[in-house]
């Protein structure tokens, strides 16, 4: 549950408040790693409701134990029914930070999210802004020094294939 996690996360960082909690996947299904386009066959009915899950987020801002909610790896729909689910409740000051990845390569932000970020002042907070490391140059074939053997590249060679 999203109590116990959190106060999972409070005793592991030995804090009794989180400034900023980050919801870091949608329970539903979403493109994730890399993927772009919106699997239809891949559409659950057994996902938690983000209204559940924010209704959770709003007990503990209540209690003291976090001050604001973050997205993470969310889409335009995913924000906007959040944004509907905390005005609901009464917390849509509380909703303050979207965390989706946006490189050179991964400009998928800059589409339907910035307008809806934009619209309700949610905040960019980019991951993998090197795309995984692909940006680094290390990746590139004909390197003379290979991947080590645990990179991502190497265990997960489909990562990142699309570029």
């Amino acid at each position: 549950s999203v109590r116990m996690a959190c106060e999972a996360s409070l005793r592991r960082l030995k804090t009794d408040r989180i400034d900023l909690y980050q919801v870091h996947w949608p329970d539903r299904y979403v493109p994730v790693f890399g993927q772009t386009l919106f699997d239809h066959s891949k559409k659950r009915d057994d996902a938690v409701k983000i209204e559940e899950t924010a209704a959770a987020m709003r007990d503990l801002i209540e209690e003291g134990k976090i001050r604001y909610i973050g997205l993470s790896n969310e889409t335009p729909l995913g924000v906007c029914q959040w944004v509907q689910a905390c005005e609901k409740l009464g917390i849509r000051d509380k909703l303050a930070s979207i965390q989706n990845s946006y490189s050179l390569l991964d400009r998928r932000f800059d589409g339907d999210l910035a307008e809806v970020c934009d619209e309700y002042d949610i905040g960019l907070l980019p991951w993998s802004i090197l795309a995984g490391g692909l940006l680094s140059g290390k990746y590139r074939p004909g390197q003379s020094t290979k991947p080590e053997p645990g990179s991502r590249f190497v265990k997960y060679p489909e990562y990142m294939s699309r570029w």
